[in-house]
């Protein structure tokens, strides 16, 4: 054989080596890819419905601190209203301990 067949026969040969390492890299990087994608779509998956999950939640506790707020708003005009009654109360028993002591001082005056 000639150098030049030689030649042209190794690289015919590393030519053939070289693309079957490219077919083997290939094979494997779909592989792998296929994985990653799956792997991928999976946990989208898992967090479109824990998303999905958080926002009801979140509507659910929006709707609990409405229905609070009113109870709150609620009892704060009652306390208000019962504070107020309850001055005007005070104010009332004060004024009946004036007369009701006005009245004795009177009844005391006449038994003398």
């Amino acid at each position: 054989r000639t150098t030049q067949a030689r030649l042209d026969e190794l690289t015919t040969s590393l030519k053939m080596s070289a693309m079957e390492e490219l077919e083997n890299t290939k094979t494997r990087l779909e592989g792998e890819r296929g994985a990653t994608e799956s792997g991928m779509r999976s946990t989208i998956a898992s967090l479109t419905s824990r998303n999905s999950e958080l926002d009801d939640r979140a509507r659910e506790l929006m709707e609990t601190k409405y229905k609070v707020d009113s109870k709150m708003s609620d009892v704060s005009s009652r306390l208000n209203a019962a504070e107020s009654e309850l001055k005007a109360t005070k104010e009332d028993l004060t004024n009946l301990r004036k007369v009701n002591k006005d009245l004795d001082k009177g009844w005391h005056e006449r038994e003398k």
